[in-house]
């Protein structure tokens, strides 16, 4: 048969809009495609098909997967879409074909624990390794009080997880202005003091410009910092080979004890 390709928004949305256009249109789940980016080479006896996000297409996938998978299953493949990898919508279409299949009256199918499925192994991995860099980046993360008054702190991420980020920070720094800059994707997240956050695209042209603008009080207490990190250090016990593994070189360009 014709194999049909989805093309959609590489986001969480987009790729749970393809889906609901899948089932509304009733196309053959078999030979059916979902892909964040089109193909450098067009297959053979394939259509394609673009789809724009649709919001309330996206909440009511959510609100299945929640309801039919569970909470666990949810959250696995909203990090797996994090990721870069290029099949990773097609990973998580499969999943949930294959979640709902097994599903049977109002009783959740844990298809994450059916791991002989590429699709749902594929799916555990992806979200394993996003979960990993997220919970580096929450340890590793430094935010620099610029004169200006409000917070500001950068870091490059393999994964998109600024999304799934800013949720623990905002839920600790409520009433602070703070910006958490992902220089890779050039994206920030913007918190205004008890206001909700949101996500700004192309944003490191206008950030470019706060870069050296430290109050007098943040560069006192990182000149502080540095000179307690340096005094408590023992020569006779550096480790260079078991800091690498504690600490990625990748993260130290944003770390102020390093800079």
């Amino acid at each position: 048969m014709e194999e049909k390709v989805l093309i959609c928004e590489d986001s969480v949305e987009g790729v749970f809009t393809a889906i609901y256009e899948i089932y509304e249109q009733h196309m053959d789940l078999d030979t059916t495609r979902v892909q964040t980016s089109e193909d450098e080479n067009i297959r053979l006896f394939a259509t394609y098909q673009s789809v724009t996000t649709d919001l309330e297409k996206a909440n009511k996938v959510t609100g299945t997967i929640r309801k039919r998978l569970g909470e666990d299953a949810y959250k696995d493949i909203c990090m797996a879409l994090t990721t870069t990898d290029a099949d990773k919508a097609q990973a998580v279409f499969r999943t949930v074909v294959t979640g709902l299949r097994m599903t049977r009256g109002n009783k959740i199918a844990y298809v994450m624990d059916n791991l002989s499925d590429d699709s749902v192994r594929k799916v555990m991995t992806l979200s394993r390794n996003a979960g990993n860099e997220l919970h580096h980046m929450i340890e590793f993360v430094r935010f620099e009080e610029m004169t200006q008054g409000f917070l500001m702190a950068r870091f490059s991420a393999r994964n998109k997880i600024l999304p799934v980020m800013i949720p623990h920070f905002a839920d600790r720094l409520p009433s602070e202005n703070f910006i958490i800059y992902d220089e890779r994707h050039d994206w920030a997240a913007v918190h205004p003091a008890r206001r909700d956050w949101i996500l700004v695209e192309g944003a490191g042209e206008k950030l470019h410009l706060l870069e050296d603008k430290l109050s007098p009080k943040e560069m006192n207490y990182q000149d502080l910092y540095r000179h307690f990190v340096d005094k408590i250090a023992i020569d006779e016990r550096r480790n260079y080979e078991l800091q690498r593994n504690m600490l990625p070189i990748r993260f130290r360009k944003y770390m102020t004890e390093f800079q």
